[in-house]
């Protein structure tokens, strides 16, 4: 409870801070708050057990704006409104994160058992996630409900991960390439790699030493999604860091004297929030929650009803609203953080469950939370692509049909205890 205390009041100091800033119109002194939340969201995630904690993770929000400039045509100058919207929600999230209790109901870390057992479930799983994939080879088109059956997938790496079994981790990630061939996104690429080091973590690492590992693997794994952006411009008329440099330096007024590598993942990284305060100065007519119950309505097929309401438009053809935009068009400046600190109670509770259940199915309810949090920065995958609440209800319902004899699985600590 002191942490959660120092967070607090760190927090509100934050806020304290920005309300200065917002009365002497000091853009400066918002920046410094950002700054300070990046620090909490460091500092928390330190305190952690696990290097691979939402806290971390969600520090790219406060980074991707401590690093905004207006470069190019793509960008605006961000209003002290801008600034302060993200100070709210940010720190709304974070103090949401801190002061939601641990998960609780222990007797429902299921597990999917050891050996031969573990095994049937990695390809139980494997076969359910790539149906999808089979479906659109075999039959052409697109298979009902395939966005629910490829998130499968990633308990069939876990599984695989536990059981320790080369060959059946073989055999999973062989599956994964070969379903690559042809076509392959980099959210699925980012779903693997946050899945192999999310198990790695979980059962694998037991020293300093395999932590240290661990870090080194995570930043070979961000420097490796720096380089495929390099890739990702294509379509815009440049295939390296150089041509898309003196692309935009041609039609888009650029300022950039960086590493050239490097201005791809930059505008990736900071032009949804151009496109936020677009939103907010072009777009303030508001949905009333409707974003926020999206994924509800999309399991019932009543979204099309609605979708008239579920359109942003963005400044400029680099098309990504980060989450901020979706709380703000839900609820206002103000009522914004109510998105934000139900995200953050969910979050939460996908997390606390995640370090004290050894169960696969737990591991790959959180891999999929993760990933929505890593990519705060860029979207709000929460709500436009609802697969965080997914993997929670169809792990879920996996559970009750597959694992009613098996045992509940817990970290060794919480076994003693019991």
């Amino acid at each position: 409870m002191i942490v959660e205390k120092k967070t607090f009041i760190t927090a509100m100091f934050v806020l304290l801070t920005a309300i200065i800033g917002v009365v002497f119109n000091s853009p400066i002194v918002c920046r410094a708050c950002v700054l300070l939340l990046f620090v909490i969201c460091i500092l928390r995630g330190m305190r952690e057990k696990y290097f691979l904690n939402p806290y971390y993770m969600f520090a790219l929000v406060p980074f991707t704006l401590l690093i905004y400039a207006n470069i190019s045509n793509y960008h605006l100058d961000l209003t002290v409104n801008t600034w302060l919207i993200a100070i709210i929600n940010i720190a709304s999230f974070v103090i949401a994160l801190d002061f939601t209790p641990e998960y609780k109901h222990l007797e429902k870390c299921k597990g999917v058992g050891d050996g031969i057992q573990l095994a049937e479930h990695t390809i139980i799983l494997l076969v359910l996630g790539f149906m999808p994939t089979v479906y659109t080879l075999v039959l052409g088109g697109i298979m009902p409900l395939a966005s629910i059956f490829t998130l499968f997938s990633s308990g069939a790496i876990v599984c695989a991960l536990k059981s320790r079994n080369k060959v059946l981790i073989g055999i999973v990630i062989s599956v994964f390439i070969i379903s690559w061939v042809g076509y392959v996104s980099k959210s699925s690429v980012l779903t693997f790699a946050i899945a192999i080091l999310i198990g790695y973590e979980k059962y694998y690492v037991e020293s300093a030493k395999q932590k240290r590992r661990l870090i080194v693997l995570a930043i070979l794994g961000l420097l490796l999604m720096i380089a495929a952006f390099s890739f990702a411009n294509q379509g815009r008329g440049s295939k390296s860091g150089m041509n898309a440099v003196q692309y935009y330096a041609t039609y888009g007024d650029l300022t950039w004297n960086r590493n050239a590598s490097l201005l791809m993942p930059y505008m990736y990284m900071t032009t949804p929030w151009a496109n936020l305060q677009y939103v907010m100065e072009t777009q303030a007519n508001h949905t009333y929650g409707l974003w926020l119950i999206k994924p509800l309505i999309s399991y019932f097929q009543f979204d099309s009803l609605f979708s008239k309401f579920y359109e942003l438009r963005a400044y400029s053809n680099f098309n990504t609203f980060t989450y901020l935009a979706y709380c703000f068009k839900d609820f206002g400046f103000w009522g914004s953080c109510i998105s934000s600190v139900f995200l953050g109670i969910f979050t939460k509770k996908v997390y606390s469950r995640f370090t004290v259940s050894r169960s696969p199915l737990d591991v790959a309810c959180y891999i999929l939370v993760a990933q929505a949090v890593v990519e705060m920065f860029f979207s709000n995958h929460f709500f436009t692509q609802s697969y965080p609440f997914s993997i929670v209800v169809i792990m879920g319902i996996y559970k009750l049909v597959f694992c009613k004899n098996y045992d509940v699985e817990l970290e060794t600590c919480l076994k003693e205890i019991e």
